[in-house]
């Protein structure tokens, strides 16, 4: 689900981080303003994934690239934890 589709173009990111909480769904983002610890701690949400891939990569390459990157990790892993995505590793922080 793209924020695009649910009419959260453009939305700030509490919006957007409020409605993720509402549905129950994890953040997939570029935005390197979610991997803010101090703003969004460990296990106050359903789980961060902040990509920070490089931006000429296509979106079908990218969306392949996190889907890879995300194989390795068990979804109950995810929840409530901020997952950083690099070209060359994964982090996973947990609460």
């Amino acid at each position: 689900m793209d924020v695009r589709d649910v009419g959260l173009g453009g939305a700030p990111d509490s919006t957007i981080l409020a409605h993720a909480l509402r549905q129950k769904l994890a953040i997939v983002t570029a935005d390197l303003g979610f991997a803010s610890l101090l703003t969004y701690p460990l296990g106050s949400h359903n789980g961060i994934v902040v990509a920070r891939l490089p931006q000429e990569l296509s979106v079908t390459t990218l969306n392949k690239r996190i889907a890879e990157a995300l194989k390795g990790i068990a979804k109950e892993d995810i929840a409530g934890a901020l997952v950083i995505i690099e070209p060359e590793r994964i982090r996973l922080r947990q609460a």
